[in-house]
């Protein structure tokens, strides 16, 4: 059998990637062994045993013929047998053991650099005949890329090979939806999920990974003559593979990897394309979720305390927030009390402070933590916050600087860096910093800074590419269509502008009134002017205090001539918005046209 090294493998997976050659992962059970899952072959060998316990001979020959079994050697192969004989006949049962055998499985350290490359590379497809859930939990663990996960064969039809999303395709099913855990059920793949891999082999180089054959509905697809490859890497441990693996990798002139196991391969790839240090990118994702949680709940108990009249719910959220508070701070100061160079309790404290509104204090705090060099990059950007808050935004400026500067790979501080030059006017160093931070990991936020940047440069075609990457990740993102359709009203590119507001109104989690108005303002300049009003009317209805659909309402009764009806929608416009010069110009023109329009008559 052709054979080749691993280390070989990789830096050849490496270099033809750069090249656009894709690869995808077919993963079996071995992939989870070490995350806490037990492979098939070891729970069939305790499935024997306890139908052996279970049964007396005649009883397990007899439920044997029932269900055409006809051989139960515990191995890997027998293992759907034994799954059938086992939880004979209600298989609610089994799928119960199923799921606490993998409710408590961690992603092993080999899942990290595949999460990286899966979100950072076009190598972006697992294939699995896997229940589990541990290829996407590493996904939520280690990056911020959100896996299209289709978990059953009525919905492969959704999978779009093309995307940049990650994928996982489950063609047993996920373990909540009734997995495909019986010989009768993988005698074959369904025509949907062939469809598919028909088309991604197309695309993708195989390389599978802890997969023995022990179905036939994966292996008989892979033997299918007429399935065609571009390549096929079959990783394999210790013992040379069953025959009929060597006959399939021959057929498709691939070739065999010897291994020593999933996590040991998967961290010499890490190693291969810089994805080493798990530890930093957990911490970061960590502290980033942290952030966005003690935001959410700062705003929260802002708004609390900004009810004069709680109800007694709000009363005792108010009370309970304000608790928790208070005795997070007095731990952390009876900590300094006895040690008083805990930096660490220090900028804890001061974090609580900061989220507790007060900012004195939590810069007292981070004064010292920074003094003590405890988490010195940490401190730093939290007297950044602070310094921001307080309205000192060149001090701000200044410790984001030296946040950077002792951990130039926090894409975090890039951010909010930029955000502040931005306010401060210095867009080319906003955009710098915007794209630093897209270099660093935070790919979404700095894409969506940088598009409303350019969007407010009047760099419309720069804002659009911004916006359709978001979407790439994001499909469903329904104030990005409505952002990208903004810059293309502004290009004048009408049609596409309609075509992302509507896409935003069908996804809208948001504001849809603002979406049907801006859809109505390009109907307008379109001369589409019963499309335009019925978008005001829809938007009016949603919310009648909104000022923008009638003045868009406005402009298209002037095209059409109604000067009446357009002045009462632009003078109902700047009530409801006095500051609305737009309206006010739209306005004065009618008057100027009426006052015509009746010296004429006169």
């Amino acid at each position: 059998m052709r054979e080749i090294s691993l280390n070989l493998f990789l830096k050849t997976m490496r270099e033809s990637s750069q090249n656009e050659k894709r690869y995808c992962f077919i993963l079996g059970a071995g992939a989870s062994r070490e995350s806490g899952i037990r492979t098939g072959e070891e729970m069939a060998r305790e499935w024997y045993l306890d139908l052996n316990s279970r049964y007396l001979p005649a009883e397990l020959k007899s439920i044997m013929a029932e269900l055409d079994i006809t051989d139960i050697t515990p191995s890997s192969r027998s293992y759907f047998d034994l799954y059938a004989l086992r939880f004979y006949p209600d298989y609610q049962i089994g799928s119960a053991y199923l799921a606490r055998a993998m409710e408590r499985a961690q992603p092993s350290f080999g899942y990290y650099p595949l999460a990286r490359h899966l979100a950072e590379s076009e190598n972006n497809l697992v294939i699995t005949t896997n229940f589990d859930s541990l290829v996407e939990d590493a996904l939520f663990i280690y990056t911020d890329r959100r896996p299209l996960v289709i978990a059953h064969e009525l919905l492969a039809d959704y999978i779009n090979i093309n995307t940049r999303r990650p994928i996982v395709a489950k063609l047993h099913r996920g373990l909540f939806f009734d997995p495909l855990n019986r010989r009768s059920q993988v005698d074959g793949l369904s025509e949907k999920w062939k469809a598919v891999l028909r088309t991604a082999f197309q695309i993708y180089t195989p390389v599978v990974i802890g997969y023995a054959g022990g179905d036939h509905s994966l292996m008989d697809f892979l033997k299918d003559d007429t399935v065609k490859m571009n390549g096929l890497y079959w990783c394999y441990r210790h013992e040379e593979p069953p025959e009929e693996i060597q006959a399939l990798v021959e057929s498709k002139g691939g070739y065999f990897v010897p291994i020593e196991g999933f996590d040991e391969m998967m961290y010499l790839l890490g190693r291969e394309f810089g994805y080493e240090n798990p530890g930093k990118q957990v911490r970061e994702i960590a502290e980033r979720r942290a952030k966005a949680y003690e935001e959410q709940l700062e705003r929260f108990g802002k708004k609390l305390g900004d009810i004069s009249q709680p109800t007694a719910m709000q009363s005792q959220l108010r009370a309970t927030l304000d608790q928790q508070r208070r005795d997070t701070l007095q731990r952390l100061s009876r900590r300094i009390e006895q040690d008083p160079n805990d930096g660490e309790a220090y900028l804890d404290r001061g974090k609580n402070y900061y989220w507790a509104g007060d900012v004195e204090r939590a810069l007292e705090d981070f004064d010292i933590a920074v003094k003590l060099a405890q988490d010195e990059a940490s401190a730093r950007f939290y007297r950044a916050l602070t310094y921001e808050r307080l309205g000192r935004k060149e001090e701000a400026v200044a410790e984001y600087t030296a946040a950077i500067a002792l951990d130039d790979t926090d894409w975090v501080s890039y951010l909010s860096r930029g955000e502040l030059y931005e306010e401060l006017g210095e867009y080319h160093q906003a955009l710098e910093d915007y794209g630093e931070a897209l270099e660093w990991g935070g790919e979404l936020e700095a894409l969506l800074s940088r598009g409303d940047l350019y969007e407010k440069l009047g760099r419309y075609q720069e804002a659009i590419a911004d916006y359709s990457e978001i979407l790439e990740q994001e499909p469903d993102a329904d104030d990005i269509y409505n952002r990208r359709g903004l810059a293309f009203w502004k290009l004048g590119n009408q049609e596409r502008a309609i075509e992302d507001y509507t896409q935003a109104i069908s996804r809208t989690k948001g504001d849809a009134q603002v979406y049907l108005n801006n859809r109505a303002a390009s109907y307008i300049d379109r001369g589409e002017y019963e499309k335009a009003f019925s978008d005001c009317e829809a938007a009016i209805q949603k919310d009648p205090e909104f000022a923008n659909p009638y003045y868009h309402r406005g402009r298209g009764y002037a095209a059409l001539g109604k000067l009446e009806l357009a002045k009462q929608d632009f003078e109902k416009a700047i009530s409801l918005r006095p500051e609305y010069e737009e309206a006010r110009s739209a306005l004065e023109r009618v008057r100027q046209e009426l006052a015509q329009t009746a010296a004429g008559k006169g």
